[in-house]
């Protein structure tokens, strides 16, 4: 339950100040988290060394958001005799993340000349509660007896460094969001409180430092200053003894609490903690990932590989949600990186929103209430498109507003509206939260319903409906008409609704009679949603029983996908957007997206139909796109196919496939796939009827495939084995007493 870097040869470099590494090593607990690097790394380089914090965003400029690296309290580190560590050659490197507790433990021997010096650096960043981070530095002269001093630090000066929305620009200009506000100096750590520059927000750290017994104090030493605040304490160190440093970190913000408190809760619950210790909080933050794991962990027998990267994905979507937040969603590079801002996409509810909805249902349900709560945004963004109703913006932070910057995309990609939707039913479907409709999600799809109205553009000589001026998942297909994916999610949508009018009529009719009057609904609007389901176009050829991707698709310029594309390197960085979106590829799954969204809408053979024409000339451009062909291509039996998309899906980060790990963090999109791959398609889950049933399709090289997961307020087990024979017995479900 964990992966390992190791060195064994010696290196003057820190193995670590590797962006590669520190995006796959990063930890949190949802409401904070860090990259990987070194608490001990004293380098100038503010804007890499990531700690970011759900919510916590502020202006780059007018109307555009960035998520915020917040000011790094993880510093601490040791010298010997004024010798730096981040200095000092090392050996016997090895660093490990612990997916069973979150853990991530250094430890290397250190040489200073003829000296040398053990040191193991633990953290975590609690789980059980949320406001604790906590860091253990374990010092062990090996051969020697002299001064040590160790330096433990708020670091003010952390920075971002924006990155244009347009992937083939890059910048060079940091940023820097806080300003330190208020300090207080304290007999064993520190506190620093900072503020945003215009959204305000403020941000109090607080650590204090507890030392093993062994420890004998020389001298102490803090100070303040514009680069934050340092706490320094000597003492002597005799060979082979170990002594123990931990650092307790308490982080509050005016998110949690008013600003007039924020200082003392900081404090007060620094002191409970300081009195808890490590071991304690240590054995709190275990329970409770001990409970994610009950609900979320996935046994694969015969694969060492990928079950050790089945539960690094889910690690990684549990350390990414802030479970308890329904003011917050998740990022498309969660915690790990600020690469498009932090901003909230369709990733959430499409990719990865199932693996809660049957793991944690409070956290899917606050994913989705983060949308009800910025629902208003919703309806001011379509009147800015100038639309009806509520259209959800391409890309969003903190209050729900459009941050796209690409006119197209954002204007194009409207299947975001229908998606959200669909988050909401799958929701409703799994759990049976009828409360949720009555509450919150009934609004949403009236609202939605009548942006979708308002979008289609009927045309009287054919009697039809159409999609004008549109992207589908697919961006490489230029603005066209009639995207099909974007068409069928629309008129489910406005099924939706309708549907869930009858139902409020018939059995909860004051919430009927509520909405009826609060969104001024007439009889004709609900008569014209009925016309468009009825008359929407979605682009179908009959001869061959194939869906087609839009209209204009066929008319695209075919492309040899085979000589042209021979890496994972998406195609955009050798050919102009423009020339691509007149070549007839596809960037990421789309219709094989559909099939996947709605498996009970598509024949066998139109599924097929679809595969076979689509899969050939889809270059993955996305991270997007594998987990979702994994999934199909299990479904379609196709094994080897599945397998490869499979493995390019769930390693993708771990084996840097896209080369983009260290420079823009985790793909949670991937993560959220790989994971509905393994339980949609090689489990084979169906739960369309109301009750669980299997059809797995398990790779040659698994034995046993087993998990558990919350269905309609149950816990169900899946499993699938081979018999002796190699042969695949079937898959059961039951519900786990």
């Amino acid at each position: 339950m964990e992966i390992q870097y190791r060195t064994d040869g010696i290196s003057t470099q820190n193995p670590h100040t590797n962006d590669f590494l520190e995006s796959v090593f990063f930890h949190g607990n949802g409401y904070i988290g860090a990259r990987g690097f070194p608490c001990e790394d004293q380098s100038q380089r503010p804007h890499q060394k990531g700690l970011y914090m759900a919510g916590v965003f502020d202006e780059l400029k007018p109307g555009i958001t960035d998520i915020v690296n917040t000011p790094n309290f993880l510093g601490l580190t040791v010298k010997v005799e004024d010798q730096d560590l981040h200095n000092a050659s090392k050996s016997a490197f090895c660093q490990q993340l612990s997916f069973r507790d979150g853990v991530l433990a250094r430890e290397y021997v250190a040489s200073f000349g003829q000296k040398h010096i053990k040191i193991r650096l633990s953290r975590f960043f609690s789980l059980a509660d949320v406001h604790t981070t906590v860091i253990r530095l374990e010092v062990t002269p090996l051969d020697f007896e002299g001064e040590l001093t160790v330096l433990a630090a708020l670091d003010a000066t952390s920075c971002n460094l924006p990155i244009q929305d347009d992937q083939v620009k890059k910048n060079t200009e940091t940023v820097r969001y806080v300003e330190t506000v208020d300090s207080s100096l304290l007999e064993d750590g520190g506190l620093l409180v900072y503020k945003t520059r215009v959204t305000r927000i403020t941000i109090a750290q607080a650590f204090c430092l507890k030392l093993s017994d062994n420890v004998q104090v020389l001298s102490r030493q803090n100070q303040v200053s514009e680069q934050g605040l340092d706490y320094m304490l000597t003492f002597r160190g005799r060979a082979q003894e170990t002594y123990v440093i931990d650092k307790i970190i308490t982080v509050y913000t005016s998110r949690d609490i008013h600003t007039h408190q924020i200082k003392d809760m900081v404090l007060n619950h620094l002191s409970l903690n300081g009195d808890k210790g490590y071991d304690r909080l240590l054995k709190e933050n275990e329970a409770a990932w001990a409970r994610r794991w009950e609900t979320s962990d996935v046994v694969i027998s015969g694969d060492e590989r990928a079950q050790c990267a089945i539960r690094y994905t889910i690690f990684q979507l549990i350390a990414n949600n802030a479970s308890q937040d329904s003011a917050v969603s998740i990022g498309a590079r969660g915690l790990t990186h600020a690469r498009y801002k932090g901003c909230y996409f369709w990733d959430t509810e499409i990719f990865m929103l199932p693996f809660y909805i049957y793991t944690n249902p409070e956290a899917a349900k606050n994913l989705l209430l983060y949308r009800y709560h910025t629902l208003d945004a919703a309806r001011e963004h379509a009147k800015k498109m100038t639309a009806a109703g509520a259209r959800y913006p391409w890309m969003t932070s903190y209050d729900g507003s459009e941050q796209c910057e690409s006119w197209d995309i954002g204007a194009c990609e409207v299947h975001i509206t229908a998606d959200v939707v669909y988050g909401m039913d799958h929701y409703i479907r799994a759990t049976g939260d009828t409360q949720f409709l009555l509450d919150q999600a009934a609004e949403v799809y009236l609202e939605t319903a009548r942006f979708w109205e308002s979008r289609f553009t009927y045309d009287q000589r054919s009697d039809h409906y159409n999609m004008l001026f549109v992207k589908g998942p697919d961006e490489y297909c230029g603005a066209t008409q009639n995207n099909t994916y974007t068409n069928m999610l629309a008129v489910y949508n406005l099924t939706l609704a309708l549907e869930t009018l009858k139902f409020l009529e018939a059995q909860h009719k004051e919430v009927h009679e509520r909405l009826i009057s609060k969104l001024g609904l007439k009889t004709d609007e609900l008569l014209r949603w009925e016309d468009i389901i009825q008359k929407a176009v979605i682009p179908y050829d009959k001869e061959k029983d194939l869906y087609l991707q839009d209209e204009t698709f066929m008319l695209l310029e075919p492309l040899d996908v085979a000589r042209i594309k021979s890496d994972n390197i998406p195609l955009y960085h050798r050919i102009c957007f423009d020339r691509l979106q007149r070549y007839r590829v596809i960037k990421q799954a789309d219709l094989i997206l559909l099939v996947a969204l709605f498996p009970h809408k598509f024949t066998q053979a139109q599924k097929k139909a679809i595969w076979d024409f689509y899969e050939p000339i889809t270059l993955h451009d996305s991270t997007l796109s594998y987990g979702i062909h994994a999934l199909i291509a299990a479904q379609l039996g196709l094994k080897e196919k599945a397998w490869n998309y499979f493995c390019k899906s769930l390693y993708l980060d771990l084996d840097n496939i896209m080369e983009n790990t260290g420079s823009e963090g985790l793909h949670l999109a991937a993560l959220g796939a790989s994971w509905q791959a393994l339980f949609f398609g090689f489990a084979g889950l169906s739960l369309e009827d109301g009750m669980p049933k299997a059809a797995p399709n398990l790779p040659d090289n698994w034995s046993e495939l087993r998990f558990t997961f919350l269905f309609q307020g149950k816990q169900w087990r899946f499993e699938a084995k081979r018999d002796e024979n190699g042969s695949m017995t079937a898959g059961t479900v039951f519900v786990d007493q």
